[in-house]
């Protein structure tokens, strides 16, 4: 067995002494999960076990939690380096494209001139005229195609400059909103981007979905009624009935909840396991204020974007497409030539690698096209969604009387325990001979007080 990546890092971002709820929380595993993990992790690392006078159990990891385990397992170091890997092949790969299309470009332009040259200085034979009146008109002129290269080779020096466009003029809005907006992607990525997109903009949603709703009960303190996380969940009808809380289920399997029956007869829900934390540490203290902030009100996902790339960086990466996809074409209708120079293989080459050239073409022309059309019914989907758990948010913040009285009696099961080093009862840092005495004493002491007081 592996320890869970996910667990090393939550356990990492909060100080290396937690509890399995503090670590569900901010993992959004189920619990039991989450409590096997840390029991086997700590058994791996070395970690100490620290229990309070009332059970509760904090988990005291080594400072160098992350560098240990690598050691360990090599496994997880070899999981970080593919992930450095990946990061710069990924990057290659988006650049490659950019890289692939002006290569395209060039060779589809130089085979197009050689054909166009070829032409103008072929025989004139009455059968090479016929063979030339047959095909379509190619005749271009030395000036025309000096004019056209230099066009091309411009391409490679080309910036986007706002004022270009939309004018000098000072006081412009356009062209202050214009100079505002920088490229975040270099113009080789942003050929990338404009024809492939940058990727699912919801993909880590359901982690997301889970610690947003781990942290909406542990800032009701571990009690909630169903309503508290209808926003961050998908699938629920909209007239469904406040008895009809079937939805809340795979929330209490994976936080390990249990239904509680209010006197009114109303069902709320409530997460013993949540309700424990560690409090003995800054970053806990800064938790805590941080938790006590409003969280968002629903789960909101985020539509797809069809580019990152700027609106220059896309005139120009769908110019470089046109441009190809014209070109490829034209080149397709030219007639074979047959010339005694070097540069006769460049067009041979273009003409055996063709359909490459098409087929490569084609997909950069159409892609766009499509994942336009694809993306407007994605993002409907999003939308509508969004505006469902949005409903159920502002029913939540505009509660009826009814719903009101199930969250107030949600309380009464609301508890928040932070466990400080005077909790703990029992450490396995220590012998436990030492720590039965120092607990005799305590409560020796305790009753000491207690006599002073009734005296």
């Amino acid at each position: 067995m592996t320890p869970n990546a996910d667990i090393i890092t939550a356990v990492e971002q909060l100080d290396r002494t937690v509890t399995v709820g503090d670590v569900a929380v901010q993992t959004g595993l189920n619990i039991q999960t989450v409590e096997n993990d840390l029991l086997f992790l700590a058994a791996e690392s070395g970690a100490h076990l620290q229990v309070s006078d009332i059970g509760d159990v904090v988990y005291r990891f080594p400072n160098n939690l992350n560098g240990l385990l690598q050691q360990k397992y090599w496994q997880l170091k070899a999981k970080a380096l593919l992930k450095q890997l990946w990061t710069t092949l990924f990057f290659i790969i988006r650049i490659s494209v950019g890289l692939l299309l002006i290569a395209s470009i060039v060779l589809v332009t130089l085979a197009i001139a050689i054909v166009v040259i070829g032409a103008q200085f072929s025989s004139q034979s009455d059968s090479d005229r016929d063979r030339r009146s047959s095909g379509p008109s190619v005749f271009i002129s030395g000036y025309q195609l000096n004019i056209l290269l230099q066009s091309l080779f411009a391409v490679f020096d080309y910036r986007y400059r706002p004022y270009e466009r939309y004018g000098r003029y000072e006081g412009s809005r356009s062209e202050r909103r214009q100079q505002r907006e920088k490229p975040s992607l270099n113009w080789l990525e942003a050929i990338f981007s404009f024809f492939f997109g940058d990727g699912n903009p919801n993909a880590n949603l359901e982690e997301e979905r889970w610690h947003r709703i781990g942290q909406v009960i542990r800032q009701q303190q571990g009690a909630i009624a169903a309503e508290h996380i209808a926003p961050f969940l998908d699938d629920i009808e909209r007239d469904i009935q406040l008895e009809e809380e079937d939805y809340v289920l795979p929330v209490l399997t994976r936080f390990n909840g249990r239904p509680q029956v209010t006197d009114s007869g109303n069902l709320v829900y409530q997460f013993p396991e949540l309700q424990v934390t560690v409090g003995d540490n800054d970053n806990r203290r800064f938790r805590a204020s941080e938790s006590s902030s409003p969280i968002n009100a629903y789960l909101a996902e985020t539509p797809w974007r069809f580019s990152k790339a700027t609106g220059g960086q896309m005139v120009l990466a769908g110019g470089l497409g046109i441009a190809n996809i014209f070109g490829v074409i034209w080149l397709g209708l030219l007639p074979d030539v047959s010339a005694d120079t070097g540069l006769y293989a460049i067009y041979q080459f273009a003409s055996h690698i063709y359909i490459f050239l098409l087929a490569y073409a084609l997909l950069l022309a159409t892609t766009p096209v499509v994942r336009f059309v694809t993306l407007q019914k994605r993002n409907q989907g999003i939308k509508k969604r969004n505006q469902a758990r949005r409903e159920r948010s502002r029913l939540l913040s505009q509660p009826s009387a009814s719903l009101r009285q199930k969250l107030q009696e949600a309380q009464q099961f609301a508890h928040q325990s932070q466990l400080t080093e005077n909790d703990i009862a029992y450490t396995t840092e220590r012998r436990l001979t030492e720590q039965e005495l120092e607990q005799s004493d305590k409560i020796d002491q305790e009753w000491l007080r207690r006599l002073d007081g009734e005296s």
